[in-house]
């Protein structure tokens, strides 16, 4: 057994398959351990967790931590100007649990395996369980659904032992909790949002949801004569992207690869094409978020080529938009979270990925935003407190991201 650098587009899987949820063994997300290597100021210690262990056959180096070489790939696709290394121990003989006829076509891919929905039936039941055994997570919270984390996070606070809650007898259709201040905190992390609600109240027969952001649907294809070009031809022309990784529609760049994974999604099935300019024998891509999602795709897949369909643009289309927009420092062959400005509103959110303006890795701050969101809807009303008392008074609480989505969560507080 030594220690070893080895580049990471060397190495191969051992697995053909990892869990969908995409967490590692602690409960981190794999997208948070990738997200971190992609900012400058976290990714020194991200690089000290992910030691690989090794081993040789058929002449080609083999790895067993297979999470980790998913999010080492994904960070040496959007690094093409360099080398990215990673430290790894050579173990001396062949995993006994590993197929020994594996070969090298099959270490090159890996694909998200669906889920058990077994795990999840104490939290929601049927159909809703099997879909949300599908999705990945982060501390076992679905990463793209801050509908469920609030819904999730309510329950746990409702069933602690000695929380201020209780029930009486219910009016009709109606059962009341008391809180008199919501707490949502990570166990390892001492600052907490704080909900008082001692002057609000959700009347119990509200039928109404949330406020939503409305948003185009990311698999609404616009028809347009397009050409195909492989995305490892493509270069970006920023040299950074915003750090909330979301596009215009306030969706997660992570969940439209994600979906790429998961084959809900085709790369050529984007709710439009790339746009592209052809310059110097170069094709730049001024679409560069679609693009980083395309090419963490062709990282856990380099058996295949993948093609991205895209439109061809002259240097002057939109007013110049390429000159503009070519802001890279390495032609085009890699790109970067931009660091947050100073002075930010909300500095504990400012640099992190979003999806629909929520963190994704803080699943806390997006329950405490939604709760805040239901409370401040129409269908809210203000009433004194008697003797200091806080109530919050509902029989059912469901929780859509859509208005006309009819898949809601549901929790009854009986």
């Amino acid at each position: 057994m030594r220690r070893v650098t080895l580049k990471v587009k060397d190495l191969l899987f051992t697995s053909a398959t990892i869990d969908s949820n995409v967490q590692f063994d602690d409960g981190r997300s794999i997208f948070q351990t990738f997200n971190n290597l992609q900012r400058r100021d976290a990714r020194l210690l991200a690089l000290r967790e992910l030691t690989l262990d090794v081993y040789i056959k058929d002449e080609r180096y083999w790895t067993t931590c297979n999470r980790r070489l998913v999010a080492y790939l994904m960070f040496q696709a959007l690094h093409r100007d360099e080398e990215i290394v990673a430290d790894c121990v050579l173990r001396p003989h062949w995993p006994s649990k590993i197929n020994p006829s594996i070969t090298i076509e099959q270490g090159l891919s890996i694909e998200w395996r669906l889920g058990d929905p077994a795990r999840h039936k104490s939290r929601v039941p049927g159909a809703q369980a099997e879909k949300l055994a599908q999705q990945s997570k982060h501390k076992n919270l679905p990463l793209f659904d801050g509908d469920y984390c609030a819904l999730a996070m309510i329950q746990e606070i409702h069933t602690i032992p000695g929380a201020s809650s209780r029930t009486r007898p219910a009016r009709p259709g109606e059962l009341l909790v008391s809180l008199s201040e919501l707490e949502l905190k990570d166990s390892d992390d001492l600052n907490c949002h704080s909900l008082d609600w001692s002057k609000h109240r959700l009347r119990s027969d509200s039928s109404s949801s949330p406020r939503c952001v409305s948003s185009r649907d990311l698999f609404d294809i616009e028809k347009n004569d397009t050409e195909s070009v492989p995305v490892l031809d493509l270069r970006f022309t920023h040299d950074t992207i915003g750090p909330n990784a979301q596009f215009s529609d306030e969706r997660s760049l992570y969940e439209a690869f994600d979906h790429l994974q998961r084959k809900a999604l085709h790369p050529a099935d984007f709710n439009e094409p790339l746009d592209v300019c052809y310059k110097d024998g170069i094709y730049w891509s001024m679409s560069n978020r679609r693009l980083v999602a395309l090419l963490m795709f062709q990282a856990l897949h380099r058996n295949e080529t993948i093609y991205a369909e895209c439109i061809l643009r002259s240097t002057t289309w939109k007013k110049g938009k390429f000159k503009k927009a070519c802001t890279t420092k390495n032609k085009g062959l890699g790109i970067e979270w931009r660091v947050p400005k100073s002075g930010e509103k909300e500095p504990r959110i400012s640099g992190e990925p979003k999806h629909y303006n929520q963190p994704i890795f803080d699943a806390e701050y997006r329950s405490y935003s939604k709760i805040q969101e239901l409370i401040s809807s129409p269908d809210a009303v203000t009433y004194r407190a008697k003797g200091g008392e806080s109530t919050f008074d509902l029989s059912t609480l469901k929780l859509r991201r859509d208005p006309s989505d009819s898949e809601a969560h549901e929790m009854y507080f009986a």
